[in-house]
């Protein structure tokens, strides 16, 4: 953007533009978040009998987008420990 289109811009451009600015970064850190979400996957299947491997990444980690319409449970301190031990159960018999 050249210094004369800056200084034409009304406002309302300017907000147009910082939003979709922001939407095509959301896209991005959306993109790298499932590559590093679909590796660790790929790593942690690796390790695990055939029997206890993980069908799908959702159920791996859950994102905010992974399904809009439904809001992502608040847990508390104990029952994130507790789903940590299960995943540590659950790693510890496939290895």
């Amino acid at each position: 953007m050249t210094v004369a289109e800056w200084e034409a811009m009304n406002l309302g451009n300017l907000c147009l533009k910082l939003r979709y600015y922001n939407i095509q970064k959301e896209n991005r850190v959306r993109l790298i978040s499932e590559l590093v979400r679909l590796q660790t996957l790929e790593l942690i299947n690796i390790n695990l009998a055939k029997n206890q491997k993980i069908k799908k990444v959702q159920d791996l980690w859950q994102f905010a987008w992974d399904d809009e319409a439904k809001k992502i449970e608040k847990i508390d301190e104990e029952e994130l420990k507790e789903r940590i031990r299960a995943i540590n159960n659950i790693w510890q018999k496939g290895i």
